[in-house]
């Protein structure tokens, strides 16, 4: 397995008058740069769960503050590189054809794995959205059994055929997913998933900085989507022109990865820098953390991918 690792940096900045009025006062310094390496935590749960190449398309106001929330720009930090949901495509790969999480989604994906990396079943885990796993745990507390209370009461995790089932906590019920599709006119293209949700469709050349934001395509004027069989028809009269490349972003249904975490290799540099540095004409204390990270699958053929998850909150 090769590691690339790349540089993820959070800047901040602490000003003179806002410690000077905090009731902290200079200990407040400390407090904030906790707070910060507490969200690049999150931040880096994220990517390594959702990274997402090509680059997904979001309105400018989801990563900037008081920017156009209809302008979309290109989502560089979930491009950084591939997360586990998009790497375990290379798996085994499951269609759990919008079902609810039941026994039987868990039996094809048990199925679905080779035999030799299913031998003990204490080593591998089920790993899905936490609304999937309470929806799971929603349908087994009412089961009149020890089960049920469990379900119901305790905080214990699930373990249905003997698998322990974890809600991982940031990962979304239906993840954000991109890919590359070009136009006919008139025709049905068919995506990666179905059923799909919140369809953007925009070029694929995404500008990244707040204020540079661009205009999707129009939905029924350029293009119309079905949703349900996750097709999408680019107009002969719309702005999409036919053969042309675009960039569709979407949601789709829920994930659920079933593999033994040992696999999955989390790569953190060990050279995590906190930085500082004084801008006395702005009266400002400017800090930089910054940490080479990566991940990857050791072996995706141990790796099964169960996906078109059906909505647990519908």
């Amino acid at each position: 397995v090769t590691l690339t690792p790349i540089d993820i940096m959070v800047p901040f900045e602490i000003g003179d008058r806002f410690m000077r009025h905090n009731i902290e006062a200079d200990q407040v310094e400390d407090t904030i740069i906790r707070e910060m390496a507490t969200q690049l935590a999150n931040n880096l749960d994220e990517l390594w769960i959702g990274g997402m190449l090509p680059m997904v398309a979001r309105p400018e106001n989801d990563i900037f503050l008081d920017a156009s929330a209809t302008d979309y720009i290109g989502d560089d930090y979930l491009a950084s590189f591939e997360g586990f949901l998009k790497q375990a495509e290379a798996g085994n790969v499951v269609d759990g054809e919008n079902a609810t999480l039941t026994g039987a989604v868990f039996n094809k994906a048990i199925l679905a794995m080779p035999t030799k990396f299913r031998r003990n079943r204490n080593m591998i885990k089920f790993m899905t959205s936490p609304d999937h796993e309470q929806a799971y745990r929603l349908s087994q507390s009412g089961r009149a059994t020890p089960l049920g209370d469990t379900a119901l009461q305790s905080e214990n995790n699930l373990t249905p055929f003997g698998i322990e089932l974890m809600g991982i906590p940031l990962q979304e019920r239906n993840p954000l997913y991109a890919e590359d599709s070009v136009a006919v006119h008139g025709s049905p293209v068919a995506l990666a998933y179905k059923p799909i949700s919140d369809v953007v469709i925009t070029p694929t050349n995404l500008p990244i900085y707040p204020g540079t934001g661009i205009t999707p395509y129009v939905d029924p004027t350029d293009y119309t989507v079905d949703l349900v069989n996750g097709t999408w028809t680019a107009d002969a009269g719309g702005a999409i022109l036919n053969g042309q490349t675009v960039r569709v972003t979407y949601r789709t249904g829920g994930k659920l990865i079933l593999t033994n975490p040992s696999n999955l290799i989390l790569a953190i540099g060990l050279d995590v820098r906190i930085e500082r540095d004084r801008n006395i004409f702005r009266g400002t204390n400017e800090y930089a953390i910054t940490v080479s990270v990566d991940c990857k699958f050791e072996n995706t053929d141990a790796v099964v991918l169960v996906t078109n998850l059906e909505d647990p909150t519908l």
